[in-house]
């Protein structure tokens, strides 16, 4: 894809664990806008109980995904970056006009973003000691889960049938964060069209080169797709 700057004229803020982080990432590919933006890991990492106050200069809410523009304005959160790109990169095809379409596609959007939220929280209850754990949040995540899934198993020949738009996107990143972060749920065995959507879906670049995790980039990887 051809790059209108000498250099990435835009900045991102984030890392390769988030699903949100993610979700912008696979927007700008399938836009065309990934290799305008500089890729830029937040240091020290963001964590829930510890704030990072040089972070919280550039976005005063402290979180990820943060896009700083040309300017020098900051965009945040993942939905207003992603709606960003669409408009300005892609010909706005991911959010579409007014209309059933467009109500659809940010239900399902909707759905995958808190989905995603869901999960971040029932990870920061798992990884505490065991011996302050509360039991009867981790059975409601798992509850929540439960229903999220069957919900998009109920729409997924809706899903399938779709033009491709935000909430494919916002609920592949979310599939994705779940088989990241809890790889021992095997959700495919009890969502059949669900996991065969997402194998299909998997399939695109955009996931490919948006995949989460440490492993050191692939070399046919654009460089900017590469943290820094």
């Amino acid at each position: 894809m051809a790059n209108p700057h000498p250099s990435p004229s835009m900045i991102l803020y984030g890392g390769p664990h988030s699903p949100f982080v993610r979700k912008v990432l696979v927007t700008a590919v399938e836009t065309g806008s990934i290799e305008d933006m500089k890729l830029m890991r937040v240091t020290p990492p963001l964590t829930m109980a510890t704030p990072n106050p040089a972070f919280m200069r550039i976005n005063p809410l402290g979180k990820v995904p943060t896009l700083v523009l040309p300017d020098g304005r900051t965009l945040f959160d993942s939905d207003v970056i992603c709606e960003y790109l669409d408009t300005t990169f892609g010909g706005g095809k991911f959010y579409p006009p007014a209309g059933p379409g467009r109500w659809r596609a940010l239900r399902w959007n909707a759905l995958g973003a808190g989905a995603m939220d869901a999960l971040i929280l029932w990870r920061f209850e798992r990884n505490k000691a065991p011996e302050i754990q509360w039991s009867n949040v981790l059975s409601s995540f798992e509850a929540k889960l439960q229903s999220i899934l069957a919900a998009i198993e109920s729409e997924m020949a809706e899903i399938s049938a779709a033009p491709l738009g935000i909430g494919h996107i916002s609920m592949a990143c979310f599939l994705g964060y779940l088989d990241h972060r809890f790889a021992d749920l095997d959700w495919r065995s009890s969502f059949k069209a669900t996991a065969d959507w997402f194998l299909e879906f998997n399939q695109r670049e955009s996931l490919k080169l948006s995949r989460h995790g440490e492993a050191p980039p692939i070399e046919s990887d654009p460089p900017a797709l590469r943290w820094e």
